[in-house]
């Protein structure tokens, strides 16, 4: 992290210039105990150590970079909750108390530069994922004075389940069609917009309890459409939080068009990527200028 933060100031080179880097939320959720404040203070001191050591490239070169949190499904802050109860109870508090200690600055100072240097990746399909709403959302990052440093844009996948054991077997088969190998594909399952179940990866959900569960699958489907045979896109979830977005006036700092399992859409409908990613980006530019 710090060699690609330094490479950065260098290639920015400009006074006032200002640049983001995107990374997983503190860890994947799965690898430690959220319950042990040990785990918690291991991973503020962490955070302090970074944010330390771009205030420091801020003083001596006035570039400001700043780590943007990427919240998901499967991290340690997998939701707007998450966000606002790290930042009471650790980056506004115990985490600007040691960078305070450790570059010799007041609490308001080190709590200003923690707010500056680390900010959030806002991924739509995640967001989706996790049931989180836009207006809603951005209405307590915005109190809590969290920014936004990047908007990554996508849809999640959302299917519901049969109870029937043969339209079961239906859902399977569309869902091995998108199934990735390499990538976890996590799962949150919901009954009457209630979270009833959080699955890791998307091979270990389907079962004979799952009937009558409502799924949204991780993964980054493109938005060109709002369902894609035998599911929905969350495609109106992510235009709002883009409207969202523009009616606050939030700084994202960038925008970035993120989707990438192109297999999902039917073989009719599918162009070359190139010509899929302009539908995207005008897509978007509609929603705020109504182009």
């Amino acid at each position: 992290m710090f060699g690609a933060t330094n490479l950065m100031a260098e290639i920015a080179g400009e006074d006032g210039a200002e640049l983001g880097i995107t990374t997983n939320a503190l860890s994947h959720r799965s690898w430690l105990d959220i319950d042990f404040p040990g785990n918690w203070a291991a991973l503020m001191l962490n955070v302090v150590r970074v944010v330390q050591h771009l205030a420091t490239i801020r003083e001596k070169t006035g570039v400001t970079i700043h780590v943007d949190l990427e919240v998901e499904p499967g991290s340690v802050l997998r939701d707007t909750h998450d966000v606002i109860a790290f930042w009471n109870n650790w980056v506004l508090t115990r985490g600007a108390a040691m960078l305070s200690d450790r570059m010799q600055v007041t609490d308001g100072s080190a709590a200003d530069a923690m707010n500056r240097h680390l900010r959030l990746a806002i991924d739509t399909a995640h967001m989706a994922v996790v049931g989180d709403d836009a207006a809603t959302s951005l209405d307590q990052l915005t109190s809590a004075g969290i920014g936004i440093g990047r908007l990554q844009i996508s849809a999640a996948l959302e299917v519901e389940i049969p109870d029937g054991e043969a339209e079961r077997e239906d859902v399977l088969a569309n869902l091995n069609l998108i199934r990735s190998g390499s990538l976890l594909q996590q799962v949150v399952a919901t009954r009457d917009g209630e979270i009833v179940q959080r699955y890791e990866d998307l091979p270990e959900a389907i079962s004979p309890e799952s009937a009558g569960e409502t799924w949204r699958i991780h993964t980054h489907a493109p938005v060109l459409a709002d369902r894609y045979g035998a599911f929905r896109s969350t495609r109106a979830e992510t235009a709002d939080w883009i409207q969202q977005i523009a009616r606050r006036g939030i700084d994202v700092g960038m925008i970035e068009l993120r989707s990438a399992n192109w297999d999902v859409v039917p073989a009719d409908d599918r162009g070359k990527i190139v010509e899929m990613v302009k539908r995207e980006v005008q897509w978007v530019r509609s929603l705020t200028t109504g182009e």
